[in-house]
This record gives structure tokens, sequence and C-alpha cells, in this order.
């Protein structure tokens, strides 16, 4: 009859709890592979754009290149005299200019019927001249009849393809950008082309690096969506091999649709997570066009300067999303597992003692009735099931203080893979400086020392170099997010605040960035606002570090604070003589870690305004933005003004 009871209290206490804890474990599972997938969106947005920076600002510094070479005396002098002294002193120039830069597969003068009068080649490091009977007649090439045909200044830029030499494609494939620009001699009367071959395997390694962590699935396509750069280099250059199929357009459609339309963005599709970003490589003053695959083919047309695009594009595969939701279940069903073992153990401990409790009181009631005499030993009995009732709830509440370190710490051990990659990066460091001391030995060949060379002295310490970067700024992110989200949560005290003497405090805590900076900071008379004392703190030190960092080397930096109070609210300006941001680029800088300067000269995550924008609103505040760019910027903070604040001007 005991255990009966014992089961009927077991079910009812356990049935419930079981039920909830499911429903809690589902609940969790679901926001954790919501979590798990804004994660890996955030951090395919991250490699995307840290594979599109590697990817600007390359045709740029070429053009520059172009330019000096179009205008260089020897130059001149060759164009108006092409004397062999001339040619020789052209072609000699040319080679010291492909020495020093070492990114040009090719500089060539070509006449004004296409015919190579000067050519210098880059072979295995070194400049070499051709002699003038190897000379081609590039003639029926597009590059040359859609460069010639340009007006003086103006700059032509290729598509980026492979290199053809003899009327074929070159083997090994040597992906070229050719930069061209028409010559004139002293009369105005065109002489030919200057012509840069630029060597694009250099740019697109430079995006391999810059994306080893998404190697696997990231690429870069051109504008009709044929791959340059892929996971699998057999897909690479369709267009050079008039093989349509290789292409974004043909594979996936749906996506490529979008993918073409827009510069940037993300899509999930049946087939998985897409993410890219649109490169403009071309500038004013350049040209470009359709290029063509066969060698005495012309190109189709002029391509307008929006049209020359390169894209950075990603593709998290189904499985890989897929993969995200298995892992987080596979994870949850061990810790639910072991939650309704504790609780059945609980449950059914709880039930025993109930069910003991229950007896003893009957029998203590039957006692009552007719046996006075054996009252005092069935007490004791029945405090004995009492203490053993109170025995297990104290073992119960143990289990549960248990299940909740156990949960705390595997929430903790999240951060554990980038701890290993950091911990790794650094053996594989110590292991490299072993090799390195074991080379240097007197018994290691020199065959074996010179061909681990390259491998030690450059590949390796790049890649470490940048596995750590990357687990730094991973570091930095995720401590930047628990600071943004500190911030949301901080409990506010809301006061009059005496302003100047807050932004003087602060002025003195950044003495001595402003002094090395070689800056001065001017506050007028500010008015009291009602507001968070902490909160405001950091949201003018964070702009007036900002003006700090992001100064104009060219002159002295003045930050300028001024406050005013009109209709009941008060209104504080911090304006700086610093770098100014560009209209098109002020709406971004209140993004979540969006940075003007995304090659990394200014330390820091991108968050620093839009923590300031979030402080704001929680303090019913606003922040605005004016700004030129080469004059400065001028930041706008509106508070809830003091109830004895007249309106005044500052």
């Amino acid at each position: 009859m005991a255990e009966k009871q014992s089961v009927s209290l077991f079910l009812k206490f356990f049935l419930p709890l079981a039920v909830l804890l499911l429903a809690g474990l589902v609940m969790f599972g679901n926001t954790e592979i919501e979590s798990e997938i804004t994660r890996l969106k955030s951090q395919e947005n991250l490699n995307v754009g840290l594979g599109a920076g590697t990817l600007t600002g390359q045709i740029e510094s070429i053009s520059r290149d172009l330019a000096f070479l179009a205008s260089h005396s020897a130059m001149r002098q060759a164009v108006n005299a092409p004397t062999p002294d001339n040619l020789a002193h052209l072609a000699t120039d040319f080679a010291n200019f492909s020495r020093s830069k070492g990114i040009y597969d090719q500089l060539r003068w070509l006449d004004e019927t296409g015919m190579e009068i000067v050519r210098v080649d880059y072979v295995k490091g070194q400049p070499v001249v051709v002699p003038a009977d190897k000379l081609q007649n590039k003639g029926s090439r597009y590059f040359f009849t859609d460069s010639f045909k340009l007006q003086p200044g103006e700059v032509f830029i290729s598509p980026l393809d492979l290199n053809i030499e003899q009327n074929k494609i070159e083997m090994p494939y040597k992906p070229m950008v050719r930069v061209a620009t028409p010559v004139v001699d002293d009369q105005g009367k065109k002489r030919g082309i200057v012509i840069l071959n630029y060597y694009g395997k250099e740019m697109l390694q430079a995006f391999a690096t810059a994306t080893t962590g998404a190697a696997d699935h990231i690429m870069v396509v051109n504008g009709e969506g044929y791959w340059l750069k892929s996971p699998k280099p057999d897909e690479e250059w369709g267009f050079m091999f008039k093989r349509p199929e290789l292409a974004l357009a043909a594979r996936a459609p749906e996506a490529w649709q979008r993918i073409r339309a827009e510069d940037r963005g993300q899509l999930r599709l049946a087939d998985g997570l897409w993410t890219w970003q649109t490169v403009y490589p071309l500038v004013a003053g350049q040209k470009s066009s359709t290029g063509a695959a066969d060698a005495f083919v012309p190109s189709r047309g002029e391509v307008e300067t929006r049209q020359y695009v390169w894209k950075s594009v990603a593709h998290l595969s189904a499985a890989g999303l897929d993969a995200v939701s298995r892992g987080v279940w596979t994870r949850l069903t061990g810790v639910g597992a072991i939650l309704l073992a504790v609780f059945a153990f609980g449950s059914w401990k709880l039930a025993q003692a109930w069910a003991a409790q229950a007896a003893a009181e009957a029998e203590v009631r039957r006692v009552n009735a007719g046996l006075e005499a054996t009252v005092t030993q069935r007490t004791q009995e029945l405090n004995q099931k009492v203490v053993e009732l109170d025995e297990t709830n104290a073992e119960l509440a143990r289990k549960n203080e248990e299940m909740e370190s156990m949960i705390y710490t595997a929430s903790h051990d999240l951060r554990s893979p980038l701890v290993n990659i950091q911990g790794f990066s650094q053996r594989l460091d110590k292991a490299k400086g072993d090799i390195d001391a074991r080379l240097a030995q007197d018994d290691v060949p020199d065959a074996v020392r010179n061909s681990l060379a390259k491998v030690l002295g450059e590949r390796i310490p790049a890649a470490l170099g940048f596995i750590k970067s990357s687990s730094l700024k991973m570091d930095a992110l995720i401590n930047g997010l628990l600071r943004l989200s500190r911030a949301g949560r901080a409990q506010l005290t809301i006061q009059p605040l005496d302003m100047n003497a807050l932004l003087h405090e602060i002025v003195g805590t950044l003495t001595i960035q402003i002094q090395q900076a070689g800056g001065a900071v001017t506050i007028g008379d500010l008015p009291p606002c009602l507001a968070d004392s902490a909160q405001i703190n950091q949201v003018f030190t964070n702009l007036i570090d900002n003006a700090v960092k992001y100064r104009d080397p060219a002159r002295a930096l003045t930050i300028t604070v001024n406050g005013s109070v009109q209709g009941g609210r008060v209104r504080y300006s911090v304006a700086d003589t610093g770098l100014g941001i560009a209209e098109e680029f002020q709406p971004k800088v209140w993004q979540l870690f969006h940075r003007l300067d995304p090659n990394g000269a200014v330390a820091g995550e991108g968050l620093e305004l839009t923590l300031v924008r979030r402080i704001l609103e929680r303090l019913h505040g606003h922040i605005t933005l004016t700004s030129t760019a080469g004059e400065g910027s001028c930041f706008t903070i509106e508070l809830p003004a003091c109830p004895s604040s007249g309106d005044s001007q500052a």
C-alpha cells in the first residue's frame, strides 16, 4: 500500500516538473540556435568585409604608378625622339621601377600601331628588358584599342582576367589587370600607350589571407558572376574558357539575382546563407570595357564606373547551418538527461518521505484512538521520519545547486575555442622557433635550409600573425558586446548634474592623450541637465577620445564644448578640427562595429558611437552629427534640462 502511494506521489511531482523542464529546454534550445545563427551571420559579415577591404584601393595605387611613368622625363624624351639612347634610357628606368615595386608582370610602351617599343618583364624576382626581336604587336588586342582611343589623362582599367601570351592563355595562370593611358608628344599627337600589367595574384592572395577563417566557402566574383577566386580552383576564370556554367548565375540563380542587384547584404535560402559586399575599384577619370577571352577579339563595349565591380561573397551551406542546430540539441539532450535524472531522484525521495509521513500520521491517529501507552514511541518514530524528510530535502537542494553550477560552467566554456586558438598559435610560434634553431645548426644541409626559408621566414609568421590578430579582435568584440549589454542593464540614478565640473574632470582624465596629440580643449559655460552621472561621463569621454584619435595631423587639434537650454531641453555641442567625415559615411557611424578606419590604424572595436547613442536613448536624450571632410566634426547632444534652468545661449 505504501509503495503504491509512493509511486502515485512520485508521478504527481515528477511529471509536471518533466514537462516544464522539456518545454524550457525546447525554448532555450531555439534561443541558443537563433543566437548561434546570429553569431554566424556576424562572423560571415566580418569575413566578407575583411575580404572586400583587401580588394579596395588597389587600382587607385596602380593608377598613380601609371601616371608617374607616363609623365616621367625619360618617357617624354623617348616619345619626342625615339632614338636608341632614349629607348635604352627608358628601358633602364622601367627596369628600376619594376624592381622597386615587384608587383608588375610587365611594363610596356606601345606605339600608335600597337607595337611594343619598350617592354620589361618581371621574371623570378628580377626585371628583364625584352630584346627588340622578341617584341610583339598588340594592336588587335582589346586593351590597346580601348586605351588608345582615350583622351590624354584618362586611364583604362581592364577586367581582371588571365594573361594571354603568344596568342594562348599563359600557363600557369597569371591573373592580370592591365592599366593603360595614352601618351602624346610635345605637339599633342598620340604616340601610343603606356601600360602596366598588375599581377592580380597578389591581390587575390591577400584576399585569401584575410579570409582564412572562411577559406572553405568564401569567394570573389566579377560583375557577371564568374569566379575570380573560389574554394574550388577548377571553377575559376570560366569566362576565359567560354564556360557560362562556371558562374553564380548558373549555379545559384536565385542568390545571384540579389547579389548582383544589391551592394551588400545577407540572404538565407534553401541552399544556405549568402553574404556579400561589393567593391568598386574605378574612380573618376578611369574607363574600362568588357574585355575579351580571345586574343584578337575586340571588347563588346565600354563599362561604366559603377558597372565595374568585384564582389566578396561567402556561402555557408545549409548543411553547415543544420550542424549548428544539431550541436545545440546534442548539448541540451545531455543536460536534459542529467536534469531529468536529478528531478526523478528528488521526486522519488520526496514521494517516499511524504508517503512515510502520511503512514506515520495514520499510525499516530490509530495509537491515539486506543493505545495511549505507545504515543511516545510512535511520536519518536514520526520525528525520525521528519528528520529523514529534512535530509532528503537537503539532498535535493544540494543536487539543484550542483546542476546550477554545471550549467554556469558550461556557459563559460563557450569561450574555450577562442582560448584554444590563442594557445595553439603560441605553441606553433614556439615550434617555429625550435625549427629555426635547428636549421641554424651546421649539420643541416643548405638545400633543406633554403627550401624552408620562405615558409619559416614569411608564410608561417604571416599566418601566425593573422591568427593572433584575429583572436585579439574576436576577444575585443566579445568584450565590447558585453560592455554594450551592461550599459543597457545598468541601474540609472537620474539627478541634476554639474556639467562644468563633470567636463573638467573628464578632460583631466584625458590630459595625457590630449597633450600627446598637441591638442587643446575649450569648455564654455555649460548648463546643468537631468541624467545619470556615470553614463554621461562615458558619453563625453567617448566623444572627446574619438576627437583625439581621429585628429588631422596636418593642423593643430582644437576641441570646443558649449551648451545652451531651449524649451526644457539642454543642448551640448562637442566640435573638433579633426579629419571630418564625408557625408555618405555619416549615417554609418552609429552602426554596430562600423569603423571609418577599417585597416585598423586607430585602435577600437567600432562600438563607441553605438554605445553613446544607446546610453542617450535610455536617458531620453538624442545625438546628431554634422561634419565636413577635411574640416572637422560637431556632435550635438540633447538631454532633459533641470526644472530651474531657463533658456540661454552659449
